[in-house]
């Protein structure tokens, strides 16, 4: 049976496997702070410094 898990805005079913969520943040600081709290609750995060940055690597993150 898949578990609800929410975060902030954040409302998904996760069933087998942890979602990922995309966070671009310029503050390091608040990166960090995201990678630990999205962690904390069973989130993959994928986190980067801005949009450019966040297109390259969704591009070359494995394909789910």
């Amino acid at each position: 049976m898949p578990k609800a898990s929410k975060i902030g805005f954040v409302n998904s079913v996760v069933a087998d496997r942890a979602a990922t969520i995309l966070v671009i943040e310029d503050n390091e600081l608040n990166r960090k702070l995201f990678r630990d709290l999205l962690g904390a609750h069973g989130y993959d995060a994928l986190v980067t410094v801005n949009g450019r940055k966040a297109f390259a690597s969704r591009a070359s993150a494995s394909p789910t």
